[in-house]
């Protein structure tokens, strides 16, 4: 086991090795997140929590994929990215502020990573 680990690290680039770190802890922070809430909530509010521990360990499961150079967890990235942009920029129209600037870098961020992701050479490791 440890040695398919092993090797998808030295096959996967940078890149992608962040990506997946990034998507790991984001991952696990919902998935603690729902837990918390799960424990410290109110008493009949069950289903944001439920859908953060979801939500939580689909983005662990797709993380550790991607690592693996899944192509499954490939397109699931990329989904999840154009969902990510659309959710920016609606907030971006939608902010009261003249210059919106914390969705107008989250946009540059998933665009620089949705362009990465679908560089041929990084496309390819995941056929």
């Amino acid at each position: 086991m440890t040695d398919g680990w092993t090797r998808s690290f030295t096959r996967a680039p940078y890149g992608v090795l962040i990506l997946g770190a990034l998507l790991f802890f984001a991952g696990g922070s919902l998935l603690l997140g729902g837990v918390y809430l799960a424990v410290a909530g109110q008493p009949g509010s069950i289903a944001v929590p439920v859908l953060a521990a979801m939500g939580g360990t689909l983005t662990v499961y797709v993380a550790l994929r991607l690592l693996l150079l899944r192509r499954r967890a490939w397109s699931a990235t990329i989904v999840l990215l154009i969902l990510l942009i659309a959710y920016a920029a609606a907030r971006a129209v939608m902010n009261p502020v003249p210059f919106p600037v914390y969705p107008i870098a989250e946009v540059i961020a998933e665009v620089v990573a949705l362009v990465y992701l679908t560089r041929p050479e990084i496309r390819q490791l995941f056929a």
